[in-house]
This record gives C-alpha cells, sequence and structure tokens, in this order.
C-alpha cells in the first residue's frame, strides 16, 4: 500500500444528517437512480477508484485509490493472488469508504458499472429479497455487497461513472496502482481473496 500524504485531512467530519432522495430518469436507461443531497456542514472528499485482475476470473488482481481533500491528495493499493475484476473495483471503493474515520460528503468516481448500478440501482432490490437477484439466484459479490453497503451508510455518497482509459487523470492513477498491486500479488499466494475462494465462479 502506497501512501503520499498524512490521512489526517480526512478525519474532520463529525456531524451526518441522514441524506435526502429525489429521484431522475436516466438518459440510456428506464431505471431510476437516487440523488444524494450534501450536508453543507460535512466535508467534501473526492474519491477516485480503479480494480484490476491479470486473469480474470482467478488471476492476481489489485484496487488503485486516489483520496483528494483541499488540494492534497492520497493513493492507496493492494494486491490479492487469486481474484476477479469486479470484486477489485468494488474492493476500491469499499477501502476508501472505511477509511474516512468521520461521516463525510463523499463524490465517488468509478469506471466500473457494476459498482455504480450496483449501490446506486440493485442494492435496494437485493435487500428486500433477502440477497436474492431478480432471476432467483444468490447475489454474487455478497460479502463486499453488505460491507459496501454499510461502509456507504455512514456518508452521503455520490456515485460518478468515468470512462475508463479515456485520459482522466485519476482514473489513470487508479488503473496504474491497480495494476502494480496487481503484478506485486502474483508472487504472494498467501494474499488470498477470501470472498473470491469460497465462491463458485466456474
Amino acid at each position: 500500500m502506497t501512501t503520499k500524504t498524512p490521512a489526517r485531512q480526512h478525519t474532520g467530519c463529525r456531524t451526518k444528517s441522514k441524506a435526502r432522495y429525489q429521484t431522475h430518469q436516466q438518459s440510456r436507461t428506464n431505471f431510476k437512480t437516487p440523488v444524494v443531497e450534501f450536508n453543507p456542514q460535512l466535508k467534501t472528499v473526492k474519491v477516485f477508484s480503479d480494480g484490476s485482475c491479470l486473469k480474470n476470473p482467478g488471476g492476481p488482481g489489485g484496487y488503485g485509490i486516489v483520496l483528494q481533500y483541499r488540494g492534497e491528495e492520497r493513493e492507496l493499493s493492494e494486491g490479492f493472488h487469486s481474484t476477479t475484476n469486479n470484486r477489485m473495483e468494488m474492493m476500491g471503493a469499499l477501502i476508501a469508504l472505511e477509511r474516512l474515520k468521520y461521516p463525510c460528503n463523499v463524490i465517488l468516481h468509478s469506471d466500473s458499472q457494476y459498482l455504480k448500478n450496483g449501490m446506486t440501482l440493485w442494492m435496494k432490490g437485493w435487500k428486500r429479497n433477502g440477497w436474492i437477484t431478480s432471476e432467483k439466484k444468490p447475489v454474487k459479490n455478497v460479502d463486499l455487497w453488505k460491507r459496501l453497503d454499510s461502509a456507504a451508510s455512514r456518508h452521503n455518497v455520490r456515485w460518478k461513472w468515468v470512462k475508463g482509459h479515456a485520459g482522466h487523470r485519476e482514473n489513470e492513477m487508479c488503473d496504474r496502482l491497480a495494476k502494480i498491486a496487481a503484478y506485486s500479488a502474483a508472487d504472494m499466494p498467501h494474499k488470498r481473496d477470501i470472498g473470491f475462494l469460497s465462491q463458485n465462479y466456474k
């Protein structure tokens, strides 16, 4: 894990009001996604995350994170010996949210539609149905979805999709961090993604 600047700038948010939700029609889908209102009393942190898996599924993978607050920037990354691309996308967002010591307004950027849609469109139905999909199948990566649900509930989170490999500065930084972490984990079989190993990815 790499760190550029101290984490103290991310720990000053001390109060949280319940986010109010509105809905708007997505231009390319029939689904409605929540629009989260920020609490002006909270600090606003920008999060960028990305995941990588060298041989998906089951190969070495990693996540990369860039945290920004008031002009300061912090990088985080970690790799696992056996995992999937989707799990690393999720893990990046999860670790970023869990690292924020106090509730904050968070703008979280990811190039994963799977992550964004899961958190903004599918989560409520999954929970209502006991973590069963509309196709009557168990939700994959449920261990991480549950942790993400818990971590996000502490903050006011706006999920933003960004196009990957399109020259977006922070997304490219995260992609680089994730790939470096994945290559490093290739020679570390003890770095196991237990959630991946416990699921069937045939």
